[in-house]
């Protein structure tokens, strides 16, 4: 029914249409678009050209199906949520936030999104926050040393599922010839105290950086 559809895609709430992002290499553009499912009509609901550029692994349709939320950057930085009205696709910039990092942006019915990014407070890995619509208002709902991204929100807007990448990262020492089984040294699983770096020394001593709390 549709070509060149370069994401996921976002089901309008009554089920009988879908968006997603295409890519327009030729023309350096970057399309939002709504496809018609009983007739394969397509609209193309905004348009936008670098230094502006939709990132996002798929749109998010509100619960009212009046807005279709999206994130982008400009000029390769600064990301940002906007959302876009689905009766003439004029654009609305819904985020405050100095975003360092930002893939996410989920609706929980029509007043409220759920962000996966990273902010200056946060750190690099990306935290899973609420944006209230159209205030503004930020909220954090994980508060720790993994990633999050992959975010979806249940229908009623009452479950949100995502996926947490956490790194193991240990000192380890074995025989470089074989003989002998691997030693752990390091038991500091997980992000919080992960080993970072080592450096060992001519009496055999093993000096090593870990990330602490």
């Amino acid at each position: 029914r549709a070509f060149d559809v370069d994401t996921a895609v976002a089901f309008s709430p009554d089920a009988k249409r879908v968006c997603f992002i295409r890519g327009v290499p030729q023309k350096q553009e970057t399309h939002l678009v709504i496809l018609d499912l009983a007739t394969s009509k397509e609209t193309i609901l905004a348009v936008t050209k670098p230094p502006t550029v939709l990132q996002q692994f798929r749109p998010s349709w509100s619960a009212d199906g009046g807005k279709i939320a999206m994130t982008q950057t400009k000029g390769g930085i600064h990301p940002q949520v906007v959302a876009f009205e689905v009766k003439d696709g004029s654009q609305t910039a819904i985020d405050p936030t100095a975003w360092l990092n930002l893939t996410d942006a989920q609706w929980i019915g029509s007043d409220a999104l759920v962000i996966a990014g990273a902010t200056l407070e946060s750190g690099n890995n990306r935290q899973l926050f609420r944006l209230g619509y159209p205030q503004g208002s930020l909220s954090r709902i994980t508060n720790d040393m993994d990633d999050y991204g992959g975010v979806s929100v249940s229908a009623d807007g009452k479950v949100l599922e995502a996926v947490r990448n956490s790194v193991v990262s240990e000192l380890w020492v074995a025989p470089v010839a074989g003989a002998g089984a691997p030693r752990q040294l390091t038991h500091e699983s997980g992000n919080r105290r992960g080993v970072l770096t080592h450096q060992t020394a001519q009496d055999g001593a093993i000096a090593y950086m870990y990330r602490a709390d």
